[in-house]
């Protein structure tokens, strides 16, 4: 990668922390090959556990998805796919559709923050054209007493204003 697509996608990066956190720093983790397992503590004594598996892509008629219909794949299939991704908040599980994260491909970074009392997580994959920034958005449900995923954005790097959300619902309990 040359160094004029670092310097856009370090922009990029600075751009969107800086919108989203006002400048507070947080750290992010590289994804290798296989089970990763990352441990963050944040504010307010919110504990987040993320277990993310990423293996090698592997193109046949049963796949679920076109090759290029994989996030992070332009102009060939991606050589590394997340297969698995769970997470825990405060010790509970919290329940994931495959959807919400196995057309992610070539995964590089992911970090855990809060937001408004929200738990954050994002993943960056791919470089240059194909790269992007996944973003789970957790949220406390009191009806169900535990948190629950409530969106998945997934922006383009190189054109951040191309993205896809998804919203998920749930049915409450309301009679507490």
């Amino acid at each position: 990668m040359n160094t004029r697509i670092h310097l856009r996608l370090a922009c990029l990066v600075v751009i969107n922390f800086l919108a989203v956190f006002g400048g507070i720093a947080f750290s992010s983790d590289t994804l290798k090959s296989g089970q990763n397992a990352f441990h963050y503590s944040l504010a307010n004594g919110i504990v987040v556990n993320l277990l993310i598996v990423v293996e090698p892509h592997q193109s046949n008629s049963s796949s679920k998805f076109s090759p290029y219909s994989i996030w992070g794949a332009v102009d060939s299939p991606p050589k590394q796919v997340v297969r698995q991704f769970c997470i825990r908040i405060n010790s509970e599980s919290v329940s994931l559709i495959e959807s919400s994260y196995t057309d992610l491909g070539e995964p590089r970074e992911i970090s855990a923050f809060l937001k408004d009392k929200d738990v954050w997580v994002e993943l960056v994959g791919s470089d240059a054209g194909g790269g992007y920034l996944c973003q789970w958005h957790f949220r406390y449900s009191k009806g169900l007493e535990s948190f629950v995923l409530e969106e998945r954005i997934v922006h383009l790097m190189e054109f951040p204003q191309v993205s896809e959300k998804t919203t998920f619902t749930y049915n409450e309990r309301t009679d507490l």
